[in-house]
């Protein structure tokens, strides 16, 4: 019989080298952990410091081996026309996708424009933002969505997503722009019952019939949205607005809208807008019961209506207005010197697209 000599020696060998490459790979990645918390903790805080209108009540990374992050107490957004409190908030990463951070919400907020606090509810509230390592930590592309929405109990809508992804700029982007954002939007049955509890905006919209408004388009800022530009006032502000495709429906009115808007000196909006729909005396007449035109638009009457479809539109840069489809009409809207008019009739102050 053959004797199969053994050897413990190596084998305490293997072993404790196995020990200690394991030793090595904890404090390493311990380390990375820690590192990124450390980081993460640095840069929300600094951002809060920076006087950029967010603030918050305490930074505290986090526990848990399954994700890298910290949580956040009492975080808040202020701007020149209201502000967004969060009781709480978590953003992390996981061990796997450090640059893809998920912000883990609350099921409230407090949302107050200036009049008073107001409870807003969101169900299973989702957001997440994939940084650019290389690119000063800007967001590559950043979604939120959620469940349906409630304003102190009343539903306001059944649900909101937004994506945007960091696009490339081109030779007709708006002037003074650093960089653009692709995006996509779907707003659901919008309740506007429910606005009127926010003093201001019973008087703009007072529409009854759940609205709905989904698309894409583009957004251009002043600045690329790095970790240190947003710590430095003013925080990037958008230079243009384009609308490459959208559907707005208020009850049984739709219309197709189409546009590019830019900021002109004053901040206020100039370029144009087209907007397609079978029923254009009912579309005025439900933009004029919300407030947002004069109700003596209403008045000019079919025949005035059919020669504003029928003037020309000068295509804007990268967008063209198309004619309208059988039993359709086409409403131009101009923005330009802070106003708005449709076709020649003017119907307003021009709306402000930076500060």
């Amino acid at each position: 019989m053959w004797h199969v000599p053994s050897h413990p020696k190596l084998h305490e060998g293997k072993l404790r080298g196995f020990i200690i490459l394991l030793a090595i790979l904890a404090v390493f990645f311990g380390g990375i952990w820690f590192g990124i918390q450390s980081f993460m903790a640095r840069e929300i805080g600094r951002l809060a410091e920076a006087g950029t209108g967010f603030t918050v009540g305490s930074i505290t990374k986090l526990s848990d081996p399954s994700r890298i992050g910290v949580h956040l107490t009492e975080p808040r957004i202020v701007t020149p026309n209201g502000s967004l409190s969060l009781p709480e908030a978590y953003f992390s990463v996981g061990p796997l996708s450090p640059t893809t951070a998920t912000l883990t919400l609350p099921a409230t907020a407090t949302l107050d424009l200036g009049t008073g606090p107001h409870e807003l509810g969101m169900a299973d509230p989702k957001a997440s933002v994939h940084f650019m390592a290389f690119s000063g930590l800007a967001p590559g592309r950043a979604v939120i969505r959620t469940g349906p929405l409630t304003l102190d109990g009343q539903p306001l809508a059944a649900s909101l997503e937004v994506d945007t992804k960091l696009g490339e700029l081109a030779q007709d982007m708006p002037q003074g722009s650093q960089a653009v954002y692709d995006l996509t939007f779907d707003l659901a049955g919008l309740n506007p019952a429910a606005l009127p509890q926010i003093a201001g905006l019973a008087e703009r919209f007072s529409i009854s019939d759940p609205v709905a408004f989904q698309g894409s388009g583009k957004i251009w800022l002043d600045a690329l949205p790095t970790s240190k530009a947003l710590q430095t006032p003013p925080t990037p502000l958008p230079t243009g607005l384009q609308i490459d495709s959208a559907d707005l429906k208020i009850g049984t009115v739709g219309a197709r809208l189409i546009g590019r808007l830019e900021a002109d000196e004053t901040g206020r909006a100039k370029g144009a807008l087209a907007l397609y729909t079978s029923d254009a005396q009912a579309l005025l007449q439900t933009a004029a019961d919300a407030g947002m035109i004069p109700q003596s638009v209403v008045m000019i009457g079919r025949t005035m209506i059919r020669t504003v479809s029928s003037l020309s539109m000068e295509p804007a840069p990268n967008i063209s207005f198309p004619e309208p489809q059988a039993g359709e009409l086409r409403l131009p809207i101009t923005f330009a010197e802070g106003r708005m008019r449709l076709g020649p009739i003017p119907i307003g102050q021009a709306p402000l697209l930076r500060p």
